[in-house]
């Protein structure tokens, strides 16, 4: 299996549980929990890079590793992230609202995309798709995960942002973060039965 080298690092700690990254729930704002899937995971990929690289504490800016500084990081990803109506709906949204975030820290940032388009325009193939979350986590890179629609896989929400965390491909399925739960999906099924399709993106932080 390929996967986050220090994944604990992605865990969030509560009063009485232990996380795997955030959940868009733990927003005070009514917009804010129904839209910020995809702030939520930008600071699942801020949280993990600022504890596991060198150099890279102040990325996130804090010291402990609860729910709360957590809910706080989230809420800052909010107004880079910014969702409208809809979610954020252009993964490019995503990627140059993070690489802002991350450059007025005084860090260099680059991203990429891997766009799978509505069924009926043509998909990459699998292996494109594989190829992309292999060199992603072999980086030791969080991948956010956009899925407009679902397919057959009834463990994610359509028109939603999750972050992959792992892949194990002998069995093309993806382990992710998501509303602070550890989930697998069958991500070779999902490319299958997808109508509308969605995208991967990384944003790689350095100093």
């Amino acid at each position: 299996m390929l996967g986050l080298k220090e994944i604990k690092a992605l865990e969030v700690y509560g009063e009485k549980s232990v996380c795997f990254g955030g959940s868009q729930n733990w927003y005070v704002d009514n917009w804010m929990r129904m839209s910020g899937c995809a702030p939520t995971a930008a600071a699942n990929i801020v949280w993990y890079l600022s504890r596991t690289r060198s150099g890279l504490t102040a990325l996130s800016g804090l010291s402990d590793h609860s729910q709360e500084a957590f809910r706080e990081l989230m809420t800052r990803m909010f107004s880079y992230v910014e969702p409208g109506l809809g979610g954020v709906r252009k993964p490019s949204v995503f990627t140059v609202g993070l690489t802002r975030y991350a450059v007025e820290r005084a860090f260099v940032a680059q991203s990429d995309i891997l766009h799978i388009p509505p069924r009926f325009r043509g998909k990459p193939p699998y292996a494109d798709l594989e190829c992309f979350l292999n060199e992603a986590l072999q980086n030791d890179l969080p991948v956010a995960f956009l899925n407009y629609s679902a397919g057959d896989q009834k463990q994610i929400e359509a028109w939603h942002w999750v972050t992959i965390t792992a892949y194990r491909p002998e069995e093309a399925r993806a382990v992710i973060s998501d509303l602070g739960t550890k989930k697998e999906i069958s991500l070779y099924q999902w490319w299958k039965t997808s109508f509308c399709g969605g995208a991967l993106a990384w944003v790689d932080v350095q100093r």
